[in-house]
């Protein structure tokens, strides 16, 4: 008979993400990160949002948790099996960050916002209007626990750690595999930044610079990178020589080429 822990319910906060991207934890890193200056560790409230993208490692234990090293990396979830416990507003800002990526997106709510609802009415995704129950955890790639309960979002933690499946449990980072960064998307341009909990809110700061720096154009200049790119592997040219005309084309700005 299959245990249920939660009532699959979910918060309301507007932290939101719209990538598939995992900086995940890394427990043979080096934990060797000095405190700063010898003050105390804040941490924000809130993540850094944008284009639903945030960094959500703020949080109770956030200074704690950010004594580890985190690898970044980007990952592939296309036709992956991924759960999110929770349909509320967190909850669709994570289905919809899986969904964008390609993700098989199996739900587990009792209720879900309308935009939830919609996606699967048209099945997008697989919804079930039920409580958790670790079985739910089988075949899955990751999972993110998006209730409104700490409790329940750390069981489901400790249940997917038992399976060695990646879990995010929102808003605490002591429960977590991997966060969601605060990212700038051109295209297939993505840079994604990670303070590993110790400032949010310069996350924020960094991603509205790089979005100064790297205007929308660049979606479509890395295209016609990627199209120079495949044209010179076509032709017979030995290896520095294409190297060298490679970097030339990246060192120019958008556009230059046309």
């Amino acid at each position: 008979m299959k245990r249920a822990i939660n009532d699959g319910r979910t918060r309301n906060e507007d932290t939101k993400d719209q990538s598939g991207n995992l900086s995940a934890t890394n427990p043979r890193c080096s934990q060797g990160i000095e405190r700063l200056a010898g003050g105390k560790r804040r941490s924000e409230a809130h993540g850094v949002s944008h284009d639903g993208y945030a960094e959500d490692e703020q949080g109770p234990g956030g200074a704690k948790e950010a004594m580890k090293a985190l690898f970044p990396m980007f990952v592939k979830l296309e036709g992956r099996s991924c759960l999110v416990v929770g349909a509320g507003k967190t909850g669709e800002a994570k289905i919809a960050s899986l969904l964008g990526c390609g993700a098989r997106v199996h739900v587990v709510a009792l209720a879900g916002t309308e935009r939830v609802e919609a996606w699967h009415r048209v099945r997008a995704l697989q919804w079930e209007a039920r409580a958790f129950h670790p079985s739910d955890l089988d075949g899955a790639f990751l999972v993110v626990a998006a209730t409104n309960s700490s409790e329940t979002n750390q069981n489901i933690f400790h249940e997917a750690r038992q399976r060695q499946i990646p879990c995010n449990a929102v808003d605490d980072p002591a429960h977590c595999d991997f966060f969601y960064p605060a990212v700038v998307r051109r295209g297939p341009l993505q840079i994604a930044i990670s303070t590993a909990g110790f400032s949010p809110a310069l996350a924020q700061r960094l991603r509205r610079q790089l979005e100064q720096q790297f205007a929308p154009e660049y979606g479509a200049w890395i295209e016609e990178l990627g199209r120079y790119r495949r044209q010179l592997f076509a032709q017979d040219l030995r290896p520095p020589e294409r190297r060298r005309l490679l970097h030339l084309a990246a060192s120019h700005d958008p556009g230059s080429m046309k």
